[in-house]
């Protein structure tokens, strides 16, 4: 997948914000979204305008992430109808 991001319909529904969801976007930056939209900000200069501006969960929130499938690393999505569990093996590049 080369959009930098995976849509996942979850197996439940639950209360974010003003709304309930059962889709989620994961992104390879570290952060989750729940709507048709799937990128933060067209332009974005800095991560806290993401918190501003945005509904996410941002638990691993990092521009410096970099999936490299040749090394194993992954995003993946373990759940079922109780839980739902989100992952990222990626390495973290520097500059």
């Amino acid at each position: 997948n080369q959009t930098g991001f995976a849509m996942k319909a979850i197996d439940f529904q639950f209360p974010f914000y003003d709304r309930f969801v059962d889709t989620v976007y994961m992104h390879v930056d570290g952060f989750l979204k729940f709507d048709e939209n799937p990128y933060p900000l067209p332009y974005q200069v800095g991560d806290e305008l993401v918190f501003k501006n945005e509904s996410v969960v941002a638990a691993f929130l990092n521009e410096e992430i970099f999936v490299n499938t040749s090394s194993g690393n992954k995003l993946w999505y373990e759940g079922d109808e109780t839980h739902a569990t989100f992952r990222w093996q990626v390495t973290i590049e520097v500059n």
